[in-house]
C-alpha cells in the first residue's frame, strides 16, 4: 500500500470544494457495525494531511446483533452535515472532516488523530465499560488498560472537563449521540507529553430529540442565548446598592478575562439548565424527582423541573471536582464576602449571583409556560426582570437563595443486609444527601456507613430501646471485601467495602 499511486478525487470541506489527490497507506483498519475506517494521505493545494476515511456498509448489524440496511452515500452526507451542525453549536468535533468523492463512491474524511502511528487513541466506550485497547505505535502493537491510561493523563481533569462540556451542550440542545455508555468521543494520548485530547468522532446515531410540547410555546433560540447585557445590568444594580464606587463594566470585563474557563462553564450550565427544564420528561432514575423535593426547600414546581435543580447541583459538583473552584459561587459565605469584602475577588462574586438571578427568571418563565400549556391556556408570558429585596440582593423564586440552604442531611431506612437466627434488622441512618440517594438507588446493595450515622435500629420491626451507636463495632475482612456491624451479640448490618471507602472505623479481622 505504501507504493500505491495517488488518485484524483473531489473533496468537500466546510471551507469549500477542492480538487485533491489521495492514496491509502494501509489495508489495515477498523471495522465497526456501521462501516470500515482506514488510513490514508490527502493532498490539497500541495499540503499533505494524514486522514482516516470511513466507508459505510450497505447491509450490517448493530451493537445488539440486529440486522439493518443503509444507503452508504447518504450516511456519509448525514455524518458530514452532523459534524458541521455540532461544530456550529460549540461541540469539539474531530479537527478535520469532509467528504471525498471517489470512483468507488463517497467516503467520509476525518483527521487521523494517531498522527500516523505516534499517538494512542482510545474509544470512549472502553473508558466506561472497562477493558484493554491495542494501538499500533511505530509498527509495534501496544496493549493498554483504558481506565488506567486515561486516569493517569497529565491533564486528566481538562479532558474530563471537555467531556462534561459536550454533555452540557447535549442537554442544552436536546441532542442524542447514541446508546448509553459513551460512543461518540475519541480520547488521544501524546506519548511524549502524556497529555490527552478528546474529540467527537462517531456520530452515526446522532439525532435531536423531538420537540416537547413546551418548546413550541417557548422561544428556545432566545432562551438558550446567555443574556450578557441583562446579567451586567443586574450586577450594576447589585454594586450600586452595596459598593457604589465600583465600575460594574470594568469588573465584568476583568471577570471574563481572568476567569475564562469558569465563565464558559457558567454559560454552559445556564444553557443546559434551560434546555433540560423544557423537556416533558427528564429521564434518569425514577426516584430523582422525589429526591429533589426532599433536598430542596422550594419544590412547588413540576417534577421535571425539580429534576433540573438536581442536575444543576450535580453540574456544580462536577466542575468543583475537576476544576478545583466553584462554578456558581452563591452560598451564604460568598454572600458575606461580597457584602463586606474589599478585595477584587470578593467583588467579582457578585457576577455569580447576577447570572444565577437571571437564570432564575428564565426558570420561572418556563414554569409558567408549562402550567399554561398543561391547562390548555394561551401562552402570553415573557421572561420578567430580576427583582431585588431591601438589602439589594436578587430575589430567587426557583433556586434557593444564599440564606435558603438545601436539606444536606437525609435520614433513610436500610435493611441490615444480613439475616441470622436472632432476627432481621433495619437501620435509620442520617447521611449526606448524595450518599443517601446513592444507597436508595442501588436498592438491596449494601454500603459501608459510619456507626455514628446510625440513629436507630429496629429488630423484627420493633425499635431497640436506648440504642447507643458508640457501642457498634465494625469488623472487616478486607480480602473478602465485606464488613459486619456488631451490636451486643447481634450482627445488625452487613456491607461491602468499596475502593475509596472511609475504613478508619473498621477493625481488621
Amino acid at each position: 500500500m505504501a507504493n500505491e499511486k495517488f488518485k484524483r478525487v473531489r473533496v468537500t470541506l466546510p471551507s469549500g470544494e477542492y480538487d485533491a489527490k489521495f492514496k491509502n497507506t494501509s489495508e489495515l483498519g477498523f471495522s465497526g457495525c456501521e462501516g470500515f475506517v482506514s488510513p490514508g494521505v490527502l493532498v490539497i493545494n500541495g499540503e499533505r494531511k494524514l486522514v482516516q476515511t470511513k466507508s459505510f456498509y450497505k447491509e450490517t448489524y448493530d451493537d445488539r446483533g440486529e440486522p439493518f440496511t443503509q444507503d452508504p452515500d447518504k450516511k456519509v452526507r448525514e455524518s458530514y452535515a452532523g459534524f458541521r451542525k455540532l461544530e456550529r453549536l460549540g461541540f469539539k468535533v474531530v479537527p478535520f472532516y469532509g467528504m471525498m468523492q471517489t470512483s468507488e463512491g463517497l467516503l467520509l474524511l476525518m483527521d487521523d488523530l494517531r498522527k500516523g502511528e505516534t499517538v494512542e487513541v482510545y474509544d470512549e466506550k472502553w473508558l466506561h465499560r472497562g477493558g484493554k485497547v491495542q494501538n499500533i505505535i511505530g509498527g509495534r502493537k501496544v496493549e493498554s488498560d483504558v481506565d488506567e491510561v486515561v486516569k493517569n493523563l497529565a491533564n486528566y481533569n481538562d479532558v474530563m472537563l471537555e467531556l462534561m462540556r459536550s454533555h452540557l451542550l447535549m442537554r442544552a440542545y436536546h441532542i442524542f449521540m447514541g446508546y448509553a455508555g459513551g460512543t461518540e468521543h475519541m480520547i488521544t494520548r501524546n506519548l511524549d507529553t502524556n497529555r490527552g485530547g478528546i474529540f467527537i468522532t462517531d456520530i452515526g446515531e446522532y439525532w435531536r430529540d423531538p420537540k416537547s410540547k413546551y418548546e413550541g410555546a417557548l422561544n428556545m433560540e432566545s432562551l438558550l442565548r446567555v443574556p450578557e447585557r441583562e446579567i451586567q445590568r443586574v450586577y450594576r444594580s447589585l454594586l450600586q446598592k452595596t459598593h457604589p464606587s465600583q465600575d460594574a463594566r470594568r469588573l465584568y470585563s476583568l471577570f471574563r478575562e481572568q476567569h475564562k474557563r469558569k465563565k464558559e462553564f457558567m454559560d454552559l450550565a445556564y444553557m443546559a439548565t434551560v434546555g433540560v427544564s423544557t423537556r416533558e420528561s427528564v429521564g434518569g432514575w425514577m426516584g430523582d424527582a422525589e429526591w429533589a423535593k426532599r433536598i430542596f426547600p422550594k419544590n412547588d414546581f413540576p417534577d421535571a423541573m425539580m429534576q433540573t435543580k438536581l442536575a444543576y447541583v450535580r453540574m456544580l459538583q462536577s466542575f468543583r471536582k475537576l476544576a478545583g473552584e466553584e462554578l456558581y459561587d452563591t452560598n451564604q459565605h460568598s454572600h458575606d464576602r461580597f457584602m463586606h469584602g474589599k478585595e477584587l475577588s470578593d467583588l467579582l462574586i457578585g457576577i455569580d449571583f447576577s447570572q444565577l438571578a437571571v437564570l432564575d427568571t428564565r426558570m420561572q418563565h418556563i414554569a409558567r409556560t408549562r402550567y399554561a400549556v398543561d391547562d390548555g391556556k394561551p401562552v402570553t408570558d415573557k421572561p420578567q426582570g430580576v427583582s431585588f429585596d431591601t438589602n439589594g440582593f436578587p430575589n430567587m423564586v426557583f433556586f434557593e437563595r444564599y440564606n435558603e440552604p438545601m436539606n444536606e442531611r437525609q435520614v433513610i431506612d436500610i435493611t441490615g443486609g444480613y439475616l441470622n437466627e436472632e432476627g432481621k434488622f433495619e437501620l435509620s441512618v442520617e447521611l449526606d444527601w448524595e450518599t443517601a440517594m446513592r444507597i436508595e438507588r442501588t436498592f438491596g446493595e449494601t454500603h459501608l456507613i459510619n456507626p455514628k450515622d446510625i440513629k436507630a435500629v429496629r429488630k423484627d420491626g420493633k425499635l431497640i430501646p436506648d440504642f447507643d451507636n458508640t457501642k457498634v463495632k465494625v469488623h472487616g475482612r478486607y480480602l473478602e471485601k465485606f464488613a459486619y456491624y456488631l451490636y451486643g451479640e447481634d450482627i445488625i448490618y452487613f456491607a461491602r467495602i468499596e475502593k475509596g471507602d472511609d475504613t478508619s472505623f473498621v477493625i481488621k479481622v
